[in-house]
């Protein structure tokens, strides 16, 4: 029988698994030393760099930006230079609210609870 990971499996399975008393201490102990610690992954967060030129990305600011090549390209620096200022500030803003919403994000992760009450020796723990 594959023995899946215990946040995979229904009650039901989990009783089946491991009986009404569930793992003993010593078990516990050891898959912990073994496997280390239950603990869910955290990925980290695009850097600074990543989100303004994830900001650049976006099929609008190509087109400006294009647009504001072709102004170079004829002479017209006052637009070109506009256009480019346009858009860099767009970018320092949409990279400013991308990090403000991470942020506020991660504030309600913490929020949460990553406990769980667990069954060791037939002892109810938190």
């Amino acid at each position: 029988m594959e023995i899946k990971k215990a946040y995979y499996l229904q009650r039901d399975e989990l009783l089946a698994q491991w009986g009404e008393q569930g793992l003993s201490s010593k078990e516990a102990a050891g898959r912990l030393e073994k496997e280390g610690p239950n603990k869910l992954p955290r990925e980290e967060g695009p850097t600074a760099f990543s989100r303004f030129i994830n900001q650049l990305a976006d099929p609008m600011v190509v087109i400006l930006l294009v647009a504001a090549a072709i102004s170079a390209f004829l002479g017209q620096w006052t637009d070109s230079g506009i256009i480019g200022l346009v858009v860099a500030v767009n970018a320092l803003l949409g990279m400013y609210q991308e990090g403000k919403a991470a942020k506020a994000a991660e504030a309600l992760e913490q929020l949460h609870s990553e406990k769980a009450t667990v069954l060791r020796d037939g002892i109810r723990q938190l």
